[in-house]
């Protein structure tokens, strides 16, 4: 229930579609003209401030700034935690499909390579499973392979943010500190969940990708 009330009222209270649809249909159901005319000129204003791209990208660096310098690149961390979201299973072609934040697949396959980590855990994607178990952990387990990582790496089943952190700590050694765990995730998704992990009691340290900083020109 937890999961489909997050997705529900995630999807909606974070789209600016859906605060513009609202206010037309009172504009039109308001028999006062100026209320008609206050809702449409407010869902005007919701139109261009949320697809507004430059607002956009100030909003992310305001809100992903505290967690940019975070990593210490001289490091060996013991554990880096990718957080799921970055792919899906085709059951039609049988392979992973990466989507736009794959940056965190990516990061933390390069820090396992660079020894900047000692061990990958994936804290689980629609790559490996989904609601439906549609996905399919074994060829996850031969890209990374593929990809030099060796077969320690832990891939366990989590639906969202609050399930990756619930399914993932007790997988962690019981004598690693928090301090020796990269949380590796999309810089706009880093505040949430590491609150969500610190709410578990464990507060690893923030590896921000996807940054979403690119100065915008024009409309």
């Amino acid at each position: 229930m937890f999961y489909i009330v997050s997705k529900l009222t995630g999807g909606l209270l974070t789209s600016p579609v859906c605060y513009i649809i609202v206010l037309l249909l009172l504009a039109v159901r308001f028999r006062s003209r100026k209320r008609r005319i206050a809702s449409i000129v407010l869902a005007f204003a919701v139109f261009f401030l949320g697809t507004d791209r430059a607002l956009y990208n100030a909003a992310i660096a305001s809100w992903s700034a505290p967690y940019l310098h975070a990593y210490e690149p001289g490091k060996t961390y013991r554990y880096g935690i990718i957080l799921g979201g970055f792919a899906s299973y085709d059951r039609v072609l049988n392979r992973i499909e990466f989507n736009q934040a794959a940056d965190r697949w990516i990061d933390g396959v390069l820090l396992y390579k660079q020894g900047k980590i000692e061990k990958i855990v994936i804290a689980s994607d629609g790559s490996v499973t989904s609601y439906r178990e549609q996905g399919n952990p074994a060829l996850m387990i031969e890209y990374l392979k593929d990809l030099g990582v060796e077969p320690r790496d832990i891939i366990r089943r989590a639906l969202n943010t609050r399930q990756n952190a619930l399914f993932t700590l007790p997988l962690l050694e019981k004598t690693v500190k928090a301090d020796d765990c990269l949380l590796i995730t999309s810089a706009a998704h880093m505040r949430r969940a590491l609150a969500t992990f610190e709410k578990e009691g464990f507060a690893p340290v923030p590896y921000v990708t996807d940054i979403q900083l690119t100065p915008v020109t024009g409309w």
